[in-house]
């Protein structure tokens, strides 16, 4: 019988497992012999391969010492472990709550931004990061220091090797905000400059011009991996969504290319932030 189609909850369940087995010291034959399973399945289920049975989930959770939220919640995700598509409602701890965006961004062979109201987050300049976050004021000082380190991590990623290809687009309303200041915002857009000559990056505008009407879309990331599902998120306030239906990533793609015909070519797009850049003098 072959393992059904992996979900990003099977992976996430997963992961979360591997990190338990590896903190209790057990390989996987130990610990599949404590529980009386082969090792070969323990793979597959912290491969997000399998779809793990919640007694098998229980058994190695009572292995791992694992009690109280945390238990309940990794047992939650099992019960729902073959569903696809995921809400996450956000989670107290900084970490644990992006663990899974960071995760998506650090396996991705590609991954495209499209941010209709600021400048795309990988693309964010740290004072730039710092400001949007500070006038939203929606949070605590201590979650935007935690906010605009993540963000730096993030960052991190288009540097590293192999590092993914990243399709950025933005609209000209979101150039044209000033955040933080006109000195930061013009700062911003110089990054953008030298960012968009970048190997594996394409920054594409919308301008105000354009005939298509891309605020219907809201705003989204999709991430390709070489390794199924390609995963959809929307950032809400409150919680994450990560979409890996196909019939939800195959509609984000066709907004894709909607935002792409109504966007600026690489070219047009640096010189129209050029013109919004010296406008700021």
């Amino acid at each position: 019988m072959t393992d059904p189609e992996p979900t990003l909850r099977g992976q996430e369940l997963g992961e979360q497992l591997r990190r338990l087995r590896v903190a209790a010291s057990l390989t996987l034959a130990e610990a599949g012999e404590r529980i009386d399973a082969s090792s070969s399945k323990l793979s597959r289920i912290e491969c997000g391969k399998r779809c793990a049975r919640v007694e098998d989930v229980a058994a190695l959770l009572a292995l791992y010492d694992v009690t109280g939220d945390r238990r309940a919640r990794l047992l939650a995700l099992a019960r729902e472990v073959d569903r696809r598509g995921w809400w996450q409602p956000f989670h107290p701890d900084h970490d644990e709550r992006l663990r899974t965006l960071l995760k998506l961004e650090a396996e991705a062979s590609g991954i495209v931004d499209f941010q209709a109201t600021h400048v795309p987050d990988l693309l964010q300049t740290t004072e730039y990061a710092r400001a949007l976050l500070t006038e939203s004021e929606m949070l605590t000082e201590r979650e935007i220091r935690q906010l605009v380190t993540t963000r730096k991590r993030r960052r991190a990623r288009l540097r590293g090797e192999p590092s993914p290809t990243l399709l950025a687009i933005t609209t000209e309303p979101a150039l044209r905000y000033t955040v933080g200041g006109v000195p930061v915002q013009r700062r911003q857009l110089d990054h953008l400059l030298r960012m968009s000559t970048r190997r594996g990056v394409t920054l594409l505008v919308v301008p105000n011009s354009s005939r298509s009407n891309v605020g219907w879309t809201g705003s989204f990331s999709m991430f390709a991996r070489s390794r199924p599902p390609t995963v959809v998120f929307v950032d809400h306030l409150t919680s994450h969504l990560f979409l890996e239906d196909d019939s939800d990533v195959e509609t984000y793609e066709r907004a894709v290319d909607r935002l792409v015909d109504a966007a600026l070519d690489t070219g047009e797009s640096a010189a129209f932030i050029a013109r919004i850049a010296k406008e700021l003098e």
